[in-house]
């Protein structure tokens, strides 16, 4: 995870869990781990922000801009955690109809 991105909700940047992992990395990892084997997760994960951030300088229409979502950190790695364990899978879980959500295919 690049460690200056924006942060969640939570106020803490990717750095802050990385630099500090020593000393939360217990607490972070018991409640990414509840979530995954018993989908429990406390609200104060579960919050996003969703921002808007301009595509061009002259921004003056909603088009002009593209949504951004600030998540938490720990929800950042509960998600990533099912993406990878999803990956495998998803040939036979996404029809060959929606080949843009697979990597590698779509325009």
């Amino acid at each position: 995870m690049p460690h200056y991105k924006s942060p969640g909700p939570d106020g803490f940047p990717a750095e802050f869990y990385q630099k500090n992992w020593d000393v939360i990395g217990k607490d972070v990892t018991k409640a990414t781990l509840e979530f995954l084997n018993n989908g429990h997760i406390l609200k104060e994960i579960n919050n996003t922000f969703i921002t808007l951030i301009p595509k061009i300088k002259s921004h003056s229409t909603i088009g002009d801009y593209r949504p951004i979502s600030l998540c938490n950190v720990i929800y950042k790695i509960a998600s990533k955690v099912l993406v990878n364990g999803l990956k495998p899978h998803m040939n036979s879980l996404i029809s060959r109809y929606q080949n843009g959500f697979l990597h590698g295919c779509g325009a």
